[in-house]
């Protein structure tokens, strides 16, 4: 009796792992190839827990063992993930078939402790509101009379600190400071005060959490019990995940107390304050619809015409633009059409998807449209308020800073490459007022054209953000033939296409001039720009990011600021802090020790501190 229960006790185990090999089978891409071995239940997991600290390495060193063709990770029972760095399929997840590749229900949730429904964590009307509520902040005006003049600010505080610090000085960390208290400003209206001797300790903690929250969200990727940790925080880092979105949380939420008691949003240009005063006009002609309303039905009653009109709109026209009008009557009338429009579109992709990959399931009768056509419900509450300021500081902090970390690195190994973009600086920049349109225009890209190529180069060689994520919502076909199952993650990389050898010749070396043309008179000219899809650096498609060109503009100001001035090399206490016991080949580096590396975190930081010796430059001679 014994062994015959033996023999069923294998038999339902062996017959469970085919049922979940079968599964694994229907779900993962195809002719997608995996890394092996795939483990009995957890398939690829213990291996990408392995390498949690060289995430960017086991790419880079996958893509090359497939041949840069669609190469998956996952197990039986975990959601399967899928990478591409096929231009074609990244082109058609960011922009083809847009509406298939959201992101998501499990990213939101892997990461939603800090970004809630923010405008990197959103999808739809939230992702589509927030956008357009943003955007007149990157527009050309709203840069030179608002933004330059808090850039102007930091950055003349910065160069001070230069002139006082000692030689050994952590210029990431610099960065990174000057970045969050710029950012603050905008986001917030509040100058946070972390650069400089006498930082304000509230918002230096403020800024620590912001830190280290992210790079505890970030491990969520390679842990698939971080729910258990959720509920029971006691490993994982989610008890002190928990602390420090407490921090972030109680910082928000009393700032935005505070300025509601203020009532001195309706007057200033903040992110913050933006969405305060639409909340403020949505609340405001709720309160008018119903106050019209009900005197409707009192006239009515009693047979007279109302002519009450003590209704108060005076504020309204002039704190609203005419855009952020209309984006509140969006929200309060017409969510129901906008949801049937993305709905519309989203079953147009989808029929089409349907057809490439001979799907016979029925796609105008999907009961999914119901919800999508449904209309979504925006309430701009405090909750609301701190996902859309905590996102948009991310996004004009952190990739900032690590690209203005990045570019003093290779400025420092460079010496000849500093001292071209220094004479560049000192000849297009200097000598014109800081608030004048014409320091203003002195940074653009036609100005700057040596600079600008550095710049690219930082951003081709070392991308704020190294890696996206989407999920895909139906079954999909990519361009090459990769059959791509619901639900599945679906990844590409800025970094590994940047290291595509047929796009980029010897692309782990540094060359700026991969994006310039040098003439016989020694003037500089942009090379055309490649195909965003090619390199991403910033996204493409419909959520190409909206803060491009101010993210390029903050980084060539500082340098004005900083490069004609400082003469800047690497410190004999530079380190490249590499994980104590690497697992995979040098993949990013090639074996360069000076390299740093990268902490595993959303953007391309630095594992340790970038250590310089600043020194006063010579006076530079002219060669235009």
């Amino acid at each position: 009796m014994m062994a015959v229960a033996t023999v069923l006790w294998v038999l339902v185990g062996s017959a469970v792992v085919g049922w979940l090999y079968w599964i694994r089978a229907q779900r993962l891409p195809k002719p997608a190839q995996g890394l092996e071995p795939f483990w009995p239940f957890l398939g690829n997991v213990l291996d990408m827990f392995r390498w949690r600290d060289e995430p960017l390495d086991l790419m880079l060193w996958l893509d090359r063992r497939f041949k840069r063709k669609p190469w998956t990770l996952g197990s039986p029972i975990f959601v399967p993930f899928v990478h591409t760095s096929d231009p074609r399929n990244v082109k058609h997840v960011l922009k083809d078939n847009f509406f298939n590749y959201e992101k998501g229900p499990r990213f939101r949730e892997m990461f939603g402790d800090v970004l809630g429904h923010g405008v990197f964590n959103s999808d739809g009307l939230h992702w589509i509101v927030q956008r357009k509520a943003a955007s007149p902040m990157f527009n050309a005006k709203t840069m030179r009379t608002t933004m330059m003049a808090v850039w102007i600010k930091h950055a003349k505080t910065l160069h001070r600190m230069l002139a006082e610090e000692p030689e050994d000085i952590d210029m990431q960390r610099r960065f990174f400071e000057f970045t969050i208290d710029s950012i603050g400003q905008i986001a917030f209206g509040v100058d946070l005060q972390t650069l400089g001797k006498e930082s304000n300790q509230e918002c230096a903690a403020f800024a620590r959490s912001f830190d280290r929250a992210q790079q505890l969200m970030e491990r969520r990727l390679t842990n698939p019990l971080w729910h258990i940790g959720k509920v029971f925080p006691f490993f994982g880092g989610e008890r002190e995940l928990k602390d420090h979105v407490r921090v972030l949380n109680s910082f928000v939420y009393r700032l935005i107390d505070q300025r509601r008691k203020e009532h001195d949003y309706l007057q200033r240009s903040d992110i913050l304050s933006r969405f305060m005063t639409m909340a403020h006009h949505m609340e405001k002609d709720k309160q008018a619809k119903q106050h019209t309303a009900a005197t409707s039905t009192a006239a009515g009653a009693s047979g007279g015409d109302s002519t009450d009109d003590d209704s108060d709109d005076g504020d309204s026209a002039e704190s609203l633009t005419r855009g952020e009008r209309k984006l509140v009557e969006m929200l309060q009338s017409k969510g129901v059409r906008q949801g049937t429009k993305m709905a519309r579109r989203r079953r147009l992709q989808r029929r089409r998807s349907s057809q490439r990959s001979g799907s016979v399931s029925s796609v105008d009768g999907d009961s999914s449209d119901e919800s999508e056509s449904a209309p979504v419900d925006i309430v701009i509450d405090d909750k609301y308020l701190r996902d859309v300021v905590l996102n948009f500081m991310i996004a004009g902090r952190d990739t900032t800073a690590v690209t203005l970390s990045w570019t003093l690195f290779e400025l420092s190994r460079n010496p000849d490459m500093q001292a071209e973009m220094a004479r560049e600086l000192a000849r297009q920049t200097r000598g014109f007022a800081h608030d004048s349109r014409e320091f203003f225009d002195s940074l653009s890209s036609s100005s700057l054209i040596y600079t600008t190529g550095f710049i690219n180069e930082v951003l081709r060689r070392y991308p704020p953000v190294p890696r996206d994520m989407k999920s895909a919502v139906h079954d999909d076909v990519w361009p090459d033939g990769t059959v791509v199952k619901a639900g599945s993650f679906v990844s590409y990389s800025p970094l590994l296409l940047a290291h595509n050898e047929q796009v980029f010749k010897d692309p782990h070396k540094f060359d700026p001039m991969r994006f310039l043309n040098k003439h016989d008179d020694g003037t500089y000219e942009l090379k055309p720009a490649l195909s965003p899809f090619a390199l991403p650096i910033f996204n493409a498609g419909p959520r190409t990011c909206i803060g491009q060109r101010m993210a390029m503009l903050e980084v060539k100001l500082l340098l004005s600021f900083l490069i004609p001035d400082y003469e800047f090399r690497l410190s004999d206490n530079h380190e490249n802090n590499p994980p104590k016991q690497r697992r995979l080949p040098d993949e990013l580096s090639q074996g360069d020790t000076q390299v740093p590396f990268y902490q595993p975190t959303i953007t391309f930081t630095m594992n340790a501190p970038l250590r310089m010796r600043v020194t006063k430059r010579k006076p530079m001679k002219n060669n235009n």
